[in-house]
């Protein structure tokens, strides 16, 4: 049985969650620049092609025709990572500072990791896209869809793993067994 403690710490997290995403589904790209731009400046180093940002639609890297707007932020990637590691964190710590501090730091590292994993995305579909006739299933919407489903999956295993080892490696679960 969950401690009322235990309760109110899961629930005040899975506001924040809702809270997160109900901002992600209102809000317009202007707002999403916290993630937006480091996005783009990475982009911009792995491409060497430079971007302008269009206030209301995104950056535009008008050299390799794309554009970074609210629908490429990767705020559902964050949401889930950030999700699972909370979830699964929780499970290893009994005090209430310790889950505090397990879920902003949570936050933090799962941001980083969706920056990296998206920029990861976004520089994988250009070179499809670069390498590949505009015909061709490799440049198609579904084709780009996969690969984006693809790059998320790939990145929220191995940072599954990671976690799982980690927390393993420096506590034990308080409330379940090992999962890995």
């Amino acid at each position: 049985m969950k401690t009322y403690q235990e309760l109110t710490i899961l629930f005040a997290f899975l506001a924040c969650i809702f809270g997160l995403k109900y901002f992600h589904s209102t809000t317009d790209t202007d707002s999403l620049a916290f993630i937006l731009f480091p996005i783009a400046k990475l982009v911009e180093i792995f491409t060497q092609a430079s971007a302008n940002y269009l206030p209301t639609q995104g950056y535009f890297f008008e050299e390799i025709n794309i554009l970074i707007d609210k629908s490429c932020c990767g705020m559902n990637f964050w949401i889930m990572s950030w999700s699972m590691a909370g979830i699964i964190g929780l499970q290893y710590f009994k005090r209430l500072s310790h889950q505090v501090g397990l879920l902003f730091s949570s936050a933090i590292l799962t941001y980083f990791l969706t920056i990296w994993a998206n920029t990861s995305r976004i520089v994988g579909a250009i070179a499809f896209h670069q390498y590949f006739p505009p015909d061709s299933v490799f440049n198609g919407p579904t084709f780009h869809s996969m690969q984006g489903a693809f790059t998320y999956l790939l990145y929220l295993t191995l940072f599954y793993l990671l976690l799982q080892k980690t927390l393993n490696f420096i506590s034990k679960p308080t409330t379940h067994a090992k999962l890995t």
